[in-house]
């Protein structure tokens, strides 16, 4: 947005987050750069933009949106210019001389230049779904981009090529007899820790294929949750239902994965690695914690909560400490309490 001189920057502040796309003729058109129309291409792991730049200038100010570094802003002190795309189209936002502006700043506002361009810390903020995307032109695994929603109820991104956010996580064709498709990697973990922390067992699943298995018991309260089926998140919801991952496929090049705001996927404990041995913990009282997006490599609004836990007690028969030479028997294992959002749980009660 732009950091205009007192008194009017603290209104513009608040003006660029809630703006509509378009407030009237004198801003908002999308204009070809001034080199034309873009040819995005990919290049291995990375996404080549020959962005043409905003549609006049010199540009004295620019501005890559950290969140979503395929939204850009742009000025020359007069005029400020937003893209969505990477460069390749830009649409005008603000105009000094005219006071017109999409950043729907009440006026006339007190702004004879543009020194700044910043960018909302939330853009993500009325999400309401996890997309990814995979693919591959070669070689045994696929590159995943994540895709972001431009705006509540605005158009979802359709495949590969329109997400635009890069990640650092990979998907592989498991042929596990109980798996057979492909697996988003790194999602998720789960450990047993003790109640100060300690990790006891990991997990040994490592890849996951995420859909809309089941609707979780708040998802009517859940602001965000998908409610309007005449909307882009219903669709898409309807997609994620019917979501394997492509199964029995392992010559895929594109793969889809996401959750809903309102849905879970589940893992059965009888299924291939979806479990953790406790043959050798002692009895006694631990945290199992779940945590997801541990590297932040999907972008979030919020990292705080990426991690539940819940307190189980372990106990070996014959109110045995240890675990027995040769086991005949298995534990006892119970859930003591949950702490949704939460590492520690063991030691909160």
């Amino acid at each position: 947005m732009p950091r205009v001189p007192a008194p009017a920057a603290a209104l513009a502040a608040l003006a660029l987050v809630f703006a509509p796309a378009v407030i009237g003729p004198g801003a908002g058109a999308d204009q070809a750069g001034a080199g034309g129309a873009c040819a995005v291409r990919t290049a291995g792991p990375w996404t080549v933009i020959p962005t043409p730049g905003p549609p006049a200038g010199p540009t004295t100010v620019y501005a890559v949106d950290p969140y979503v570094p395929s939204r850009l802003f742009a000025s020359d002190g007069r005029m400020v210019w937003r893209s969505a795309d990477g460069g390749c189209r830009w649409s005008t936002v603000f105009d000094v001389a005219s006071a017109s502006s999409t950043l729907d700043l009440p006026g006339p506002p007190e702004v004879t230049r543009v020194v700044a361009v910043t960018v909302p810390p939330s853009p993500t903020r009325n999400a309401v779904y996890l997309l990814l995307y995979g693919h591959r032109d070669n070689g045994p695994t696929m590159i995943v981009r994540q895709a972001i929603q431009s705006g509540q109820h605005g158009p979802v991104p359709g495949s590969y090529g329109d997400a635009r956010q890069p990640t650092t996580t990979s998907m592989y064709y498991e042929p596990a007899p109980m798996h057979q498709h492909w697996h988003l990697m790194g999602f998720e973990r789960m450990q047993l820790r003790t109640p100060r922390g300690a990790n006891v067992v990991t997990d040994r699943k490592n890849g996951f294929c995420l859909g809309d298995r089941y609707p979780t018991a708040d998802a009517q309260h859940l602001p965000n949750a998908v409610q309007d089926n005449d909307t882009p998140e219903h669709s898409l919801a309807m997609r994620l239902r019917d979501n394997m991952c492509g199964h029995h496929d392992p010559q895929a090049a594109d793969i889809t994965a996401g959750i809903s705001v309102g849905s879970g996927d589940d893992y059965r404990y009888d299924v291939d690695f979806q479990w953790l041995d406790i043959t050798h913990v002692p009895s006694g009282t631990y945290d199992l914690v779940n945590t997801v997006n541990a590297d932040r490599t999907l972008l979030e609004t919020n990292y705080t909560n990426n991690s539940s836990a819940i307190a189980i007690s372990v106990q070996w028969p014959h109110h045995s400490r240890t675990v027995p030479a040769t086991i005949t028997e298995p534990p006892r294992v119970r859930l003591l309490r949950s702490c949704p959002g939460q590492e520690r749980c063991a030691s909160s009660g």
